[in-house]
């Protein structure tokens, strides 16, 4: 498990889990009725955490909220708000305040009269002990403590909320970052409340109660691996979070997030648009004046940078577009913001002008132009922008029906065309693009708000239905921030997860309102303008500009590389590089890790090139990478296959890889400096497809093949061999030397000889007889270079045979020719052995490699003359042992000592008599005490016979010596 930590500077918001919505959960309908009698106020509607599911203000007579059937939510009214008149489960609610199990339908009223009752108030304080965000929510209104900068001392926020007396109260603490550790100072009704997160209580008299919250002290994030493969398994990145003050550990925390003031816009107003583009806030059109006064066509740009620190430019005016509108659709497409639609009104009194109008603005040059207007005039609608092409649907036309219109906008061509209308015609829609797909949420069907959530895939050109939003909106705005869609509207907030298909509740605007307009920018969504509610006054536009950063935000650098949820499980998209980010709260500090996604090993076959001839052995060859390796090439066997025009796949062998390739080296870096691979093969004539497979290091599987078509001539083997000892007809002692040359000048490349075989064959016996060992091949010889040319100087063969009996034999030299992949050349040449003098070196073998300091050699000698005397013994009295150095070289020998005898052999005297049991021989050689430098060696043993007094028998061996 890796480990990332980070100290947290600044603080962070309160959490808390919300429930998904459910597009097949059975639901049941809430009915409020408003009745103002010379006073107003709003009912809300919380569910049993308390988080926010309907709010119904001043200008509305009837709301309604569909809720999940079983589900406990309470409905709350301000002061002098009075709940009566319940059905269903709602017939028992009276006072302020009412708690309601929706087991099926309810109605119910609430009456706004002055002086309607006693009442009494609860004071809420929420205290941070460090910079940090906190929220209790009080039925429903939310008590929220944002303090970017305090250190140390203990920052707090009051909140006042005012019911009818004997109504109940509910308080609900959302901590998930910031760690809750209980109420203090509690007075009234809220004596009871405790360390519990939630408290309820009878509002007899004023109450109040501080919620005290532990601030962030530590992030760490977790995970166990940063490279995966396309389309492999997802990888979990985890949190582990640590409070100020002792407070206890959580893993993956999430809330509901946060809203922080901004400067507020130059000129309040509603129904206007905004976008965000290469990290600013423009904000444009909309209606300046409460219930639809004059439309604009001003244009403002905010520096997001200002709200986190105290040198940013705030707002700035920009050219205004060319046409004044209101409730119309706004996009940015390569580098530009798209204005279309909408409608324009002078005054309260204009009937107002419905818009097909569309232009682009360039924060280069800082001009508008006019483009392709829209087929028809709408307004109400919802643009987003997938691969450059603009996406305009819903909204409704000038008979005011809401409409399912879908078109689409190429900006290169400056052309509209149609594309498959949405399922569900609809109005006031809200929405945005994930995944190059657009989402179109809420809207009206004409009479009623709406759950309705679609989403349209341009790759295929169809819509699919997703999970409702948990309560019906018209006329609310949306944003992305990393592949998050908020949705947001007076007091509702609410954000969809595609990874999840769900909806979660989030914390409500700061100041409620509608008609707003709402963008992205570096992750964090703004709220602009829109209508609000001013009890005692009237209904006014707003000026407000409001902040919102999740709780808990995890995001990729480059989602085509690689995607996370908000639970942080990375999927692996495409082949790269990129980081995942997670933030928490919205005065964090960010922790990332890097990720990368493997691609399929690099491969490169550049011998043979495709669709060439080539005749004799095949020689493959080429390169091989794996770029995601953090060292070393990233590939570690190469394999390769031959596939017969007619026939099944033959596999040729795995290629000799880490051959030096500074070309590669010089292309993708040092460490992909020895990725070359190479091997000779020989193929039958015909026609062949090549296929060399790589096999990644890092994934343990053949991931990347490369081919090439050849066809493979037949060969023209044109082979040469000489044995120039012994000579034909030669009589030689049992051990003796044999020595030559071999070649095939048919080969294109080398010397068309890759090894020579040894047989003796007796005399009667087949060919080739008995195989006595394979020699050493490619010694120097000069004058067959003079021959045949340069190429075939290392042709040179050797070996030693030992231990035959005497009588006539033949030797057969075979030497294998990589012309015609086989033992094709052969030289064949009789000897006899002496029929008397006989020995044999067993140790070291012929062409042995010695690495030993001490080494022996050993074998046996025996002269059969003395059989005919009345001499006792095996006929030898003496064995000198010698080392030729460089054999051929003229060197003269070293002599390393005289063998111990009298060795029994019991296989000597099955072969010969019992008299000759104890011929073996034996000397240990000390490589050191001889000074024995490592190089190739000729041993031989001079054996002298006891009859003639003479060393009258030799025998040789060549050996290396390391």
């Amino acid at each position: 498990m890796r480990t990332t930590p980070i100290r947290v500077v600044l603080a962070l918001l309160a959490l808390f889990s919300v429930g998904a919505g459910s597009a097949s959960a059975q639901t049941r309908t809430l009915t409020i009725h408003r009745v103002a009698s010379g006073a107003g106020g709003n009912v809300r509607v919380v569910s049993a955490a308390g988080t926010p599911i309907l709010s119904c203000d001043i200008l509305i007579t009837s709301c309604v909220a569909l809720v999940t059937q079983g589900a406990i939510v309470e409905i709350a009214a301000d002061y002098p708000g009075r709940l009566s008149a319940g059905t269903g489960p709602a017939s028992a609610c009276a006072l302020s305040t009412c708690a309601v199990t929706m087991s099926a339908d309810a109605d119910v009223t609430v009456t706004f009269t002055a002086g309607d009752g006693p009442s009494a108030t609860v004071t809420t304080t929420v205290g941070i002990n460090g910079p940090g965000d906190a929220t209790v929510w009080a039925d429903g209104v939310p008590c929220s403590e944002v303090n970017k900068y305090s250190v140390g001392s203990i920052e707090s926020t009051i909140c006042t909320v005012t019911y009818l007396v004997g109504s109940s109260v509910h308080f609900a603490t959302t901590a998930g970052t910031a760690h809750f550790i209980g109420y203090s100072s509690r007075t009234g009704g809220a004596s009871a409340c405790g360390a519990a997160a939630a408290c309820t209580f009878t509002l007899n008299t004023d109450a109040s109660a501080t919620a005290t919250f532990l601030a962030l002290a530590d992030v760490r994030l977790n995970w166990d691996s940063g490279i995966a493969l396309p389309g492999g398994a997802p990888v979990q990145f985890t949190l582990t979070v640590t409070y100020a003050g002792g407070g206890a550990t959580s893993v993956n925390p999430a809330g509901p997030g946060a809203w922080t003031a901004a400067p507020p816009l130059p000129v309040a107003t509603e129904r206007l648009a905004a976008v965000g583009l290469d990290g600013f806030l423009y904000a444009m059109g909309g209606d300046t004046i409460s219930v639809s006064g004059s439309s604009t066509n001003a244009m403002s740009v905010f520096n997001p940078g200002s709200i986190f620190d105290t040198f940013g430019w705030g707002w700035t005016n920009a050219a205004p577009m060319l046409a004044r509108r209101q409730e119309f659709a706004a996009t940015t497409a390569g580098g530009r913001i798209y204005a279309m639609g909408g409608a324009s009104f002078a005054s309260a009194s204009d009937p107002g002008t419905l818009l097909a109008l569309m232009e682009a603005y360039d924060p280069v040059t800082g001009a508008w132009t006019p483009r392709a207007s829209m087929p028809a005039a709408r307004r109400g609608f919802v643009a987003g922008t997938i691969n450059g092409i603009i996406y305009a649907a819903g909204g409704s036309g000038s008979a005011g029906t809401p409409l399912g219109t879908l078109e689409a906008y190429d900006p290169s061509s400056d052309t509209w065309s149609a594309r498959a209308p949405m399922p569900t015609p609809r109005t006031g829609v809200a929405g945005g693009v994930i995944d190059g797909r657009l989402y179109v949420a809420g809207g009206s069907n004409g009479t009623s708000p709406l759950t309705t959530l679609e989403v349209y895939d341009p790759a295929t050109n169809t819509w699919t239905a997703k999970a409702p939003m948990p309560t019906p909106i018209a006329g609310s705005q949306a944003a992305v921030a990393d592949r998050v869609l908020y949705v947001m509207s007076e007091l509702q907030v609410y954000a969809y997860d595609p990874d999840t298909n769900a909806w979660s509740v989030k914390t409500p605007m700061g100041t409620p309102r509608a008609r707003l307009a709402a963008a992205s920018v570096n992750g964090v969504i703004y709220a602009v303008g829109g209508w609000k509610y001013s009890p005692g006054c009237c209904n006014k536009t707003s000026a407000v500009l409001e902040a919102f950063r999740d709780s808990l935000r995890w995001s990729s650098s480059d989602p085509s590389v690689a995607r996370v949820d908000n639970a942080g499980l990375v999927t692996p998209v495409a082949p790269g590089d990129t980081s995942i980010f997670v933030n928490i709260g919205i005065y964090t500090n960010f922790l990332y890790a890097p990720f990368t996604v493997i691609g399929p090993s690099q491969l490169s076959i550049d011998v043979p090139v495709n669709n060439t001839t080539t005749s004799g052995p095949l020689t493959v060859a080429g390169w091989a990478i794996n770029r995601g390796a953090t060292s070393g090439t990233g590939v570690d066997a190469v394999h390769v296959y031959a596939v017969p025009a007619a026939g099944t796949a033959i596999f040729l062998g795995a290629a000799s890889y880490g051959e030096a390739r500074p070309d590669v080296g010089a292309s993708f870096g040092s460490q992909f400096t020895n990725s070359g691979y190479s091997l000779v093969v020989p193929l039958d004539a015909g026609r062949y497809t090549i296929l060399v497979y790589a096999h990644n290091a890092i994934t343990g599987q053949f991931d990347a093949v490369a081919s090439a078509a050849v066809t493979v001539s037949a060969s023209a083997t044109s082979p040469a061999i000489a044995v120039d000892t012994p000579v034909a007809g030669q009589t030689v002692t049992s051990a003796f030397e044999v020595g030559g040359w071999a070649l095939d000048a048919g080969a294109s490349t080398g010397t068309g000889v890759d090894g020579v075989r040894f047989y003796v064959q007796a005399a009667g016996s087949p060919a080739p007889g008995v195989f006595v060992g394979a020699g050493s091949y490619g010694a120097s010889r000069g004058d067959v270079a003079a021959l045949y040319g340069a190429r075939f100087v290392s042709v040179g063969f050797h070996f030693t045979i030992t231990g035959l009996g005497p009588g006539s034999y033949t030797l057969n030299v075979l030497a294998h020719s990589t012309v015609t992949n086989s033992n094709s050349i052969v030289k064949s040449v009789p000897f006899t052995v002496n029929a008397t003098a006989l020995m044999s070196i067993d140790a070291p073998s012929p062409e042995a490699i010695v690495t030993a300091s001490t080494f022996a050699v050993a074998g046996w000698s025996i002269d059969r003359s003395i059989e005919s005397t009345a001499l006792s013994g095996v006929g030898v009295d003496a064995l000198h042992i010698y080392a030729y150095p460089n054999p051929g070289s003229g060197q003269p020998p070293i002599f390393l000592g005289v063998a111990a005898q009298g060795i029994s052999r019991s296989d000597v005297a099955a072969a010969y008599g019992s008299r000759y049991n104890n011929s073996g021989y034996q000397l240990l050689v000390d490589r050191v005490a001889r000074g024995r430098a490592p190089g190739r060696y000729s041993i031989a043993v001079a054996s002298r016979s006891s009859v003639s007094g003479t060393f009258n028998n030799i025998a040789a061996v060549w050996v290396t010596l390391q």
